[in-house]
């Protein structure tokens, strides 16, 4: 009986130093999967606050730069990009001048469009996992 356990009494740390490994890799990949969550819901939430400064008042939508700086000042994250658009369509859907006049339907109705974008880079490079991704999220909300 003494022999046996005289011949286990490494196992316990040969057993954790062969799991440490794993359980490390699956922590950073948690956290790592956390991150790229975090990306999405941010780059997401300043497409939102870019469109809401366009449909804030009716001359906000012709402020271009100034939805592209709304959406990058709701950002917590660093290096993110916003594209701002507008658009006029009449109600049947067909795209006019903003200026123009849809007939008999009236003035057309105006779009703005907030597209936001920002590059995720992983912790540790993963094996058949791609280093960096590309987040991209657009709103879209009717000016008036």
């Amino acid at each position: 009986m003494r022999n046996k356990r005289h011949s286990e009494r490494g196992a316990a740390l040969i057993e954790a130093a062969l799991l440490f490994p794993l359980l490390l890799l699956l922590c950073v990949g948690t956290a790592d999967f956390s991150r790229l969550f975090y990306t999405g819901m941010e780059v997401a939430s300043a497409a939102g606050a870019g469109v809401r400064y366009g449909t804030l008042r009716q001359g906000n939508s012709l402020d271009i730069a100034g939805m592209e700086n709304a959406a990058k000042n709701d950002a917590n994250i660093s290096g993110m990009t916003a594209t701002a658009t507008r658009s006029c369509q009449c109600e049947d859907g067909t795209s006019v001048a903003c200026t123009g006049s849809c007939g008999s339907q009236g003035l057309p109705l105006i779009h703005v469009k907030v597209t936001t974008q920002a590059t995720f880079q992983t912790l540790v490079h993963y094996p058949m996992v791609p280093a960096s991704v590309t987040v991209t999220r657009t709103a879209t909300m009717r000016a008036r």
